[in-house]
């Protein structure tokens, strides 16, 4: 619905005459403009192992395939393009993104296929089952597809609070911990936040951390936001050899500010 209201605005403003300069920058994408992007991210999925969490390669192939045969009992996720599209995508965004849940494969073990500098990250070293998505996400049963993903790298000076402001105001959300996963595990660039002073500084400061503000671990304190708890993720890196390890980690709200450590906030479309 929201998309259909996004192509609305576009005609309206087109209708009376708006500066150019003041339109939101982007293009309305079909769902053979993004079938390429689709293909390249299942693939993906194939590569880090996810056949394995469906079944075996030919069921596998069976709901993620885009030319699905007839006949298959399997819904295709790619269908999902068609009665989506067109969708508007602005411009440096990620035009979409397929999420698979946690009911269809473990956190703890999605969570492992995030690869920094070709180095799997490591698992969670926390309760997965006190990580609670926010109550406008999608609680899905099945692989779905996340379309005009920013990936947060205009953030890294926002505060926790500006984000969600900011988010809210754009009518998006922050991403659950499945979404922000599947972000990592196919663009793990996405995260390198060139900030530094000089080079010393950009080598050392070469990532930012991710945080994902569609779920919360354990939940919100009702007398005391400050006691929330965002998953983040982090790359640390060992100093000399140039090894880089990617770990999730719950941060307290009140530890989320631009000083302490530079935060990227990816965010989605709300629905």
């Amino acid at each position: 619905m929201h998309y259909n209201m996004r192509c609305a605005f576009m005609l309206f403003i087109a209708m009376i005459g708006v500066n150019a300069d003041e339109r939101p920058s982007g293009r309305m994408w079909e769902a053979e403009d993004l079938k390429t992007r689709y293909i390249a991210q299942v693939a993906r999925l194939r590569a880090l192992g996810y056949p394995a969490m469906f079944g075996g390669d030919s069921l596998f192939e069976e709901r993620f395939k885009a030319d699905r045969q007839p006949w298959s009992p399997y819904k295709s996720v790619y269908e999902e393009l068609f009665k989506t599209t067109p969708v508007w995508v602005d411009d440096g965004n990620i035009p979409m993104l397929i999420v698979v849940p946690r009911n269809c494969a473990p956190l703890r073990w999605q969570a492992t296929r995030v690869m920094i500098d070709g180095v799997k990250s490591d698992a969670p070293q926390f309760e997965l089952s006190r990580v609670q998505d926010i109550a406008d996400s999608p609680a899905l049963q099945r692989p779905y597809i996340l379309f005009n993903v920013n990936p947060g790298a205009d953030t890294y000076t926002t505060s926790v609070h500006g984000a969600e402001n900011d988010l809210k105001n754009m009518h998006r959300r922050g991403l659950t911990f499945a979404e922000g996963i599947a972000l990592l595990a196919q663009y793990p660039d996405v995260m390198k936040c060139n900030r530094g002073i000089n080079e010393d500084y950009r080598e050392r400061f070469a990532f930012g951390r991710v945080v994902f503000l569609g779920a919360s671990y354990g939940g919100a304190c009702p007398c005391d936001n400050t006691a929330e708890e965002f998953i983040t993720f982090k790359v640390r890196k060992h100093q000399g050899d140039g090894f880089a390890r990617g770990y999730f980690t719950p941060v307290i709200r009140r530890d989320m500010t631009p000083n302490y450590s530079r935060f990227l906030f990816p965010s989605c479309e709300a629905e």
